[in-house]
């Protein structure tokens, strides 16, 4: 939960790059989190990075396929 945590703090103060690398790190601590997942699909998708958010987020709905977030994310990825 540190890199997780951490992760949400850095992007709500505008440390994008910052948040970006805890999320990471906490998708390769916690690789089974659907909720790590799809937060590390919405910053990349909030930085432009449309393939790495897609394939983030599919991970996410593979892990938890009930769960609508990801869904969202996979449908703003490939709408975009």
């Amino acid at each position: 939960k540190y890199h997780r945590n951490r992760a949400v703090m850095l992007s709500g103060t505008g440390r994008r790059e910052e948040a970006l690398e805890a999320l990471r790190r906490a998708a390769q601590v916690d690789p089974a989190s659907a909720e790590i997942h799809e937060l590390l699909a919405r910053q990349l998708f909030a930085d432009g990075s449309l393939e790495e958010a897609l394939v983030a987020a599919r991970e996410a709905a593979i892990l938890e396929p009930r769960r609508p977030e990801p869904w969202f994310w996979i449908g703003h990825a490939l709408s975009e």
